[in-house]
């Protein structure tokens, strides 16, 4: 994006974070949408990284944190690509670690039929077996030999198959199954970090984080030297013989050759790559994060996803948008269960758009959360916003938001509830066995069966685990209990498995035995990797489960239910579909939770350690459980199996109170939830050692009403901006001419011609029909869509003759009438709404030199890439006319303000014709005609002031087409096509002549002066406001040549103001184009009434904050008496202050907060401050991600009176 990495701007952004429920920074890469490995090569840095000026910039930035009580780390996203010109590929040149994928081809042949076929490269194996019944015979194979090039005839008794296997070495890749790779991996990157970390700011350096691990071998099989004597090692067997089972079915053996392949490349990848990296990060305290191809969906990614991904201490994922996936969220938190990994790491939510709100953002995550998650990282701080125009997925939610010092309590009260999940252990009843063998095996493909077994069972209310075979194997049982790790599970699901792992199987068998419940649902087990498919010794398992065997069986979703009793209580089940599975554990097991209506439940058991919500008194009895319950209604009954005192923990506040029990027994406490809502229903139920508290605290007091009292806050509020947008480093618009951006007037709605200039300023005068227009986009040129059948030609040549036309009225040719429409555009942005292709996740800062956008916008074909495209629509044809506008001729005429944007080298003065270099890119034109004349593209042509431009476009896309004096090449501006500033240029005049432009807008209340640019002279512009005229006064003059001219006045207007302005265009000015900045209107004190903002004219494109005021009158306070405010509705957050003093902030529904012990009888001064988010802002930056424009204080605002009185 072109911004220099500067210690002291990177210093400045930490201290917008410090403090504010931050705990750290990650540092990250970007990718460009070509080239390279993975999704496109890393954006360049400046200095370069990993060059010795980028280290100085990464001390500067690990010292800054430490002395601000931050952590950093850093994220190998795109770094860790092979053929992205980093670390990585170092490793990659190297020819011991270079990868390989397994390939091969089938061939199926005819009894006597000749196969000749010459390999790519030289064979592992190549095997003919004969094929009876449509059944390849893998017992009677024969070996076609080692050769490359295979000349064999079949014999004639039987068809043949035949399969070929190679290994094709893979450029810029690495070998996933070498042993030492993650010995490499730590010695060219990792540790360059730890050399380079003074002992001083030791654990400063917390984390690193791993995205998207890609190894260059694409979605290839991995092969390796190392596969086959590992495999003979573990397995007892020569695997290349065996190779064509992977791909081809050779019998039941095929199944056993699969499942041990997989295991093996699973095993070596562990030893090899992952477990040495994790030890790296163990042995130094350091976090590790990841968030992984396949995010857990993908059950063979990495061999095995969750025995891989179990050796990262954070494990997780991400979550694009605002949502929470069930799944996602249960893969990685059963992996950080099962290997006693203290985090689960959420990086969320990228690609929500720019008007996302910290109560959809703390929804989201309370969800996650109680899915699991527990380390929240929150995507998309940039470094550098570039003028609006960079973003990566966004929004960055963080100092940029005009509610980011709001927000800080919604961070922290994340901060506790993270650190509250991560204390105790997980416990749960139910385990989901994750579905890689019957993958593995080559006997399903989908996990999905196992997956839809989890979202019915957590959302139904009934936490649960995913269980790998590796930590299922190594469980052991206890008192009817499956328990591995922390776990202690009560039931096992086996959901869809034509294939288990054999020791799987029998512990399966083995928990039954000994009291536990196992439920399979869809096909039963009739293979494993002990010998098979069809191996007896697992139908004698599966019969002793179930009753009955795998094969003979052919469960379907018919059956009901198929239960066999074991002596020790145990149970072994089939059941039809997850509701029948969820009704048999209903049954037969005590749920940890029930409530009334389904909720989501997560349980942590404490049977160590105590507990207490971080920056709150300590608590000296010991916490014995915890529930996290999402979903849950106020006033809704909840019972637990625990025994306490039971506590209710708000994360938000930090606050503790009891929790009255209703009823108890030897082995379950029933209680009920305030009536009070919670935000986004999420309650934290904690049972502590001790006596519940008494019921009888829950009735309501004998002798006593309650009394409530609402007075609507309605009216007019004293209303006043607070802007939020800081521009010191050019964040928001560049070139920075400004620090602090507030309201702008950025569209104008454009009078009609037949209203009489004394008419159109009123404000009486309703303008909501009247068109609108952005400034710096005016009509260049018309344009005619010529509909399909309508010949070009003659059209052309009718066109090339004429000295002008009239665009209000059609070209006209019998009965054919087509309408004249406006092509604009800006010289410096382009089209509006469509700066050209930017790459993936939004815009890069890239303005497109084509200016021209012609045809229907079309999706792009990838989600994330921003590919700018067209299609011709119903108009096959178009074509453009304009006129060129000579600037010395301007000059000539003294219209010096106007001329000097295209001005002469040296100020010298200029003719009124000059000769002109026509350029072309783009959509190339089918014809061009300079006053009749056809010319093309390089040629050299004498111009005139006025000269009439012709254009003929079949087809649809971007291009442009310029007319440039041949001088020297003008500098590039920042944010703008090549031909912004180019004093050689001809612009196009639409109106040969000039013209008017009257255009207006609804300023916020409290208007006390506005500043606008203008391409004219001073005496050609005047303003109104509510029909008044206004002085103005120029304040200066910009390098495009534009004029800046204010005006001031001492007593802001009280309502919003009716804001006219009239500017008499110049030739190459039309229309809005001759304001080529919004106007900046300067606000003090209105009034406004509760609403949205948004819809008070100008204010739809203002982020920031504003506040509303007014003074409420209280009467004598009883001691009973609570008092409340409720906002009623607000976009995005509020901050409440009572006589001066804070009182709360409000994040999201319900926008309630207790004034009690803040009133005061008499007089009391009420101030909310609302802050939105940049959705308004970027209604006019051409973002892909746009957002809910509503704002501001909804309302309606009520204060609330309970009062409690003796009868």
């Amino acid at each position: 994006m072109g911004d220099r990495l500067d210690p002291e701007r990177m210093q400045w952004q930490l201290d917008r974070l410090a403090g504010r429920g931050v705990s750290g920074v990650q540092v990250n890469y970007a990718h460009a949408p070509h080239a390279g490995g993975g999704y496109g090569l890393t954006y360049p840095s400046d200095p370069p990284i990993f060059t010795e000026p980028w280290w100085r910039v990464w001390d500067a930035a690990v010292q800054a944190c430490a002395e601000r009580g931050l952590r950093i780390g850093l994220s190998d996203y795109t770094l860790a690509w092979p053929g992205n010109h980093q670390w990585i590929d170092k490793i990659a040149a190297d020819p011991e670690f270079r990868g390989a994928v397994l390939e091969h081809r089938r061939f199926d042949l005819a009894g006597g039929a000749t196969l000749s076929w010459e390999l790519p490269e030289p064979p592992l194996c190549v095997r003919a077996y004969p094929v009876r019944n449509g059944q390849a015979d893998g017992t009677k194979g024969i070996d076609l030999g080692p050769t490359q090039t295979i000349r064999w005839q079949a014999p004639a008794d039987s068809a043949w198959l035949v399969v070929a296997l190679w290994a094709t070495v893979v450029e810029r890749s690495i070998d996933p199954l070498h042993p030492r790779l993650g010995e490499r991996v730590v010695a060219e990157h990792f540790q360059r970090f730890a050399d380079r970390l003074p002992e001083a700011l030791a654990g400063s350096l917390d984390y690193f984080f791993q995205d998207e691990l890609m190894f260059g071998l694409g979605d290839g099989r991995p092969w390796s030297r190392f596969l086959a004597p590992a495999f003979r090692d573990r397995h007892g067997y020569d695997l290349i013989p065996e190779l064509p089972a992977v791909v081809a079915d050779l019998g039941p053996r095929s199944v056993k050759v699969r499942m041990d392949l997989a295991q093996t490349i699973t095993e070596l990848g562990e030893a090899g790559y992952f477990k040495p990296v994790h030890q790296w990060h163990a042995e130094r305290g350091m976090t590790y994060g990841c968030d992984q191809m396949g995010r857990g969906m993908q059950p063979q990614r990495y061999g095995d996803y969750m025995r891989s991904i179990g050796w990262f201490s954070a494990p997780g994922h991400d979550t694009p948008g605002v949502g929470a996936d069930l799944v996602k969220g249960k893969v990685s938190s059963s992996i950080a269960h099962l290997n006693r990994r203290p985090r689960v790491w959420l990086e969320g939510y990228h690609s929500a758009g720019w008007g996302m709100e910290p109560g959809r953002i703390l929804a989201a995550t309370v969800k996650n959360y109680v899915f699991g998650c527990s380390l929240l990282s929150l995507h998309g701080l940039y470094y550098s916003t570039h003028g609006s125009h960079w973003e990566w997925a966004p929004p960055c939610y963080h100092f940029r938001m005009p509610y980011w010092e709001h927000f800080a309590e919604g961070l922290r009260g994340i901060e506790r509830l993270s650190w509250l999940l991560t204390r105790g252990v997980h416990r749960c009843d139910v385990a989901v066995l994750y579905p890689v063998a019957p993958l593995d095996a080559g006997l399903a493909t989908s996990p999905e069966p196992a997956f839809a077994v989890m979202r019915h069972l957590v959302t139904a209310g009934l936490d649960a685990d995913f269980i790998d075979d590796a930590a299922l194997a190594t469980a052991h049982i206890d008192d009817s209990r499956l328990c591995a790790a922390d776990e202690r599970f009560r039931v096992l699901i086996l959901a869809d498995l034509p294939a288990m792992r054999h020791a799987s199987l029998e512990k399966a068998v083995a928990f039954v035995r000994q009291g536990g419940l196992v439920v399979a649902l869809g096909r039963l087990p009739h293979a494993s990797e002990r010998s098979g498919n069809g191996d007896p010794e697992v139908a004698k398992l599966v019969e002793s489960l179930f009753g009955t065997s795998g094969r003979s069986a052919a469960v379907t979703v018919a059956v009901t239910e198929y239960l066999t009793e074991f002596a020790g209580g145990g149970a072994g089940a089939v059941v039809a579909d997850p509701a029948a599975a969820l009704e048999l554990i209903n049954r037969r097991i005590p749920r940890d939770c029930i409530a009334v209506a389904p909720m989501f439940v997560l349980h942590r058991h404490f049977p160590y350690e105590d507990a207490a919500l971080p920056n709150t008194e300590a608590v000296s009895r010991r916490v014995l459980d915890l529930w996290f319950l999402v979903g849950a209604k106020p006033g809704a009954t909840v019972t637990v199996r625990s025994v306490g005192c039971p506590e209710l923990w708000n994360p938000w506040t930090g606050s503790i109170a009891p929790l009255p029990a209703v009823s108890a027994t030897a082995s379950t406490t029933t209680i009920r939830l305030p009536d009070e809502a919670v935000p986004h229903d999420a309650w934290i139920v904690v049972m502590r050692a001790g006596a519940p508290a008494d019921t009888a605290s829950l009735a309501p007091l004998s002798g006593t009403d309650h009394r409530r009292r609402v007075q609507d806050l309605d009216g007019l509020w004293d209303f006043e901006l607070q802007p939020t947008m800081d521009n010191t480093w050019g964040d928001f618009r560049l070139p920075i001419t400004e620090t602090l951006i507030g309201a702008e007037a950025r569209r104008l709605r454009l009078a009609p011609g037949d209203l009489a200039d004394d008419v159109w300023i009123r404000s009486d005068q309703d303008d909501r029909s009247w068109p609108e227009a952005t400034c710096g986009f005016g009509p260049q040129a018309w344009r005619l869509d010529l509909p399909e059948g309508v010949p070009a030609q003659p059209i052309v040549d009718d066109l090339r003759t004429r000295s002008a036309i009239d665009p209000a009225r059609p070209w006209t040719d019998g009965s054919i009438q087509i309408p004249w429409n406006a092509q604009e555009f800006s010289w410096r942005w382009g089209p509006e709404g469509d700066p050209g292709g930017q790459g993936y996740h939004g815009l890069k800062g890239v303005i497109s030199d084509d200016v021209l956008a012609l045809g229907d916008p079309q999706p792009p074909p990838v989600r994330y890439s921003w590919e700018s495209l067209r299609a011709p629509g119903r108009f096959p044809t178009r074509l453009l006319w304009t006129t060129l506008v000579v600037p010395g001729a301007l000059a000539e005429s003294g219209d010096q303000t106007a001329a000097s944007h295209n001005a002469a080298p040296g100020g010298a003065r200029m003719a009124t014709t000059t000769t002109a270099e026509v350029l072309v890119g783009g959509l190339a034109p089918s014809g061009i005609w300079l006053d009749g004349v056809a010319i093309a593209a390089g040629d050299i042509v004498e111009v005139s002031n006025g000269a009439r431009l012709l254009i003929r476009y079949d087809g649809a896309g971007h291009g442009h087409v310029v007319l440039r004096r041949r001088w020297a090449p003008a500098p590039r501006r920042e944010l703008a096509s090549r031909w912004w500033c180019d004093s050689a240029i001809l612009p196009w005049a639409g109106e040969p002549r000039g013209g008017v432009l009257r255009g207006r807008c609804l300023a916020p209340p409290g208007l006390n002066g506005f500043t606008l640019t203008v391409h004219a002279r001073a005496d050609a512009v005047s303003a109104w406001v509510d029909g008044v005229a206004v002085t103005l006064r120029e304040t200066g003059r910009r390098e495009d040549g534009s004029l800046t001219l204010a005006a001031d006045w001492s007593e802001p207007r009280t309502a919003p103001a009716v804001l006219a302005v009239r500017v008499v265009t110049p030739p190459g000015w039309s229309g809005a184009s001759v304001l080529p900045e919004p106007i900046r209107l300067r606000t003090g004190c209105g009034r406004l009434p509760a609403g949205d903002w948004a819809a008070v004219g100008a204010l739809r494109d203002y982020s920031g904050s504003a506040w509303y005021r007014r003074t409420i009158t209280i009467g004598d306070v009883d001691p009973g008496q609570r008092f409340w405010l409720d906002l009623g509705q607000v976009s995005a957050t509020a901050a409440v202050r009572l006589n001066a003093k804070q009182v709360g902030v409000l994040l999201s529904a319900p926008w309630r907060i207790e004034l009690t012990g803040h009133l005061r009888p008499g007089d009391n001064l009420l101030e909310i401050q609302v802050c939105n988010t940049l959705a308004n802002h970027y209604r006019t930056i051409p973002t892909r991600y746009p957002g809910d424009l509503t704002s501001g204080l909804i309302g309606p605002v009520q204060l609330i009176t309970e009062s409690r009185h003796a009868r």
